[in-house]
């Protein structure tokens, strides 16, 4: 039971986002004095969604960039890569706590790195997020090398990089357009990785698809930026969520 981990040091959430209302009832009973909450969530708005039950300066964001798949309860396979990089969600995080966390992470065998921009960590995150795991999930559940060994579908996710590098540019956020080229070299390098999203899909279960896609399309449309690419991929995968509730 969750309340047996009470007053833990570090708590990760590596819940997937359609899981956010469970994790919301559920970190408060969990949290201690001395606690301190780690999210490796997918997408936009999960740092901010647990500062709705726990004080924002306990909270660590962070992504990793690492192949993994759970085959079952407790086993996971792990394919390539393994680096996590994160930050305090505010500036009033503890910089001791969030060194006491690299240690621990290094000490596992993962590579951990600080960095400086939280925000701008994020969105590079959804430069790989938006076209792979998006297109992975709305061709039914194909794997990362099928998409780039197909033209058409290599195309478009050159150009879903591109608008979320623009949908970036509108939250004060600057990326290197070589993050695409340096995106589909590391995706080849996977093999036919199976993304989360292409496993939930041809599970027939609910796609992350509002903190991937529907929170950065709907902050680049506030500032008066289409992305049409990213508005017909959400309009697929959000009505394809919505017939799981029919």
């Amino acid at each position: 039971m969750p309340e047996e981990c009470k007053d833990s040091d570090l708590i990760l959430v590596c819940l997937k986002t359609t899981a956010n209302d469970y994790m919301l009832k559920t970190l408060p009973k969990l949290i201690g004095p001395n606690s301190v909450v780690m999210t490796l969530q997918n997408g936009l708005g999960n740092e901010e969604e647990i500062s709705k039950v726990i004080s924002a300066d306990k909270i660590i964001g962070g992504v990793a960039f690492i192949c993994v798949n759970r085959i079952s309860a407790g086993k996971i396979d792990h394919s390539a890569f393994g680096h996590v990089k994160a930050n305090g969600f505010n500036k009033n995080f503890a910089p001791e706590k969030l060194r006491a966390v690299k240690e621990l992470f290094e000490q596992s065998g993962l590579d951990f790195s600080i960095e400086e921009n939280l925000h701008e960590l994020k969105w590079e995150k959804l430069v790989w997020n938006v076209p792979f795991n998006g297109l992975s999930a709305s061709l039914g559940g194909v794997d990362t090398r099928s998409i780039l060994a197909h033209q058409p579908t290599h195309a478009v996710a050159i150009e879903l990089m591109k608008e979320v590098i623009l949908g970036a540019k509108t939250q004060d956020v600057i990326l290197d357009n070589k993050l695409i080229d340096e995106n589909i070299n590391k995706t080849l390098k996977m093999g036919p990785y199976m993304t989360s999203m292409s496993i939930d899909r041809l599970n027939k279960k609910p796609l992350e698809v509002e903190g991937i896609i529907g929170i950065p399309l709907r902050k680049a449309k506030d500032k008066g930026i289409k992305l049409p690419y990213m508005e017909n991929l959400y309009a697929e995968l959000s009505y394809y969520n919505a017939s799981l509730i029919k």
